[in-house]
């Protein structure tokens, strides 16, 4: 059964996210985009249920594309590291394209991870690696 649940996020503006199992279970947090063919981010949410997860889906912008604007994903992206902070215990994180980007700086840029886990579903490269030349097989 999913419930409401309420954080802070940017500026102290409250977030209704969906959550869905056991409060007690470890979380797993989803940052949804709209390039997922529909039910994805639903039938993913149900399976982690069954598999004694807490669900937790954030809502994030939607974009008309896959690709977000630069302050959408910047603005969701703080809008997880506020709800990350306000959870009892570290939980996995599974963000798609330009969240996923946003969800390693972010695990990234703290001296300890604030998750056990990061599921990066077809992440944008930032520039510069994206500029970079492949590596020769050996």
């Amino acid at each position: 059964m999913n419930s409401l649940a309420h954080f802070r996020g940017i500026g102290g503006l409250e977030l209704q996210a969906v959550s869905a199992g056991n409060a007690d279970d470890p979380a797993v947090i989803l940052m949804e985009t709209g390039s997922a063919e529909a039910g994805f981010w639903t039938d993913l949410a149900a399976a982690l249920v069954r598999a004694g997860r807490q669900v937790i889906r954030l809502p994030v912008p939607k974009g008309e594309t896959s690709r977000l604007a630069g302050d959408m994903v910047s603005g969701a992206c703080e809008n997880l590291r506020a709800v990350l902070n306000q959870l009892p215990s570290r939980p996995a994180v599974i963000a798609a394209g330009d969240l996923a980007s946003g969800a390693l700086a972010i695990a990234r840029q703290e001296p300890v991870p604030p998750v056990t886990g990061l599921v990066l579903i077809d992440p944008a490269l930032p520039a510069e690696a994206a500029a970079a030349p492949a590596a020769a097989p050996p």
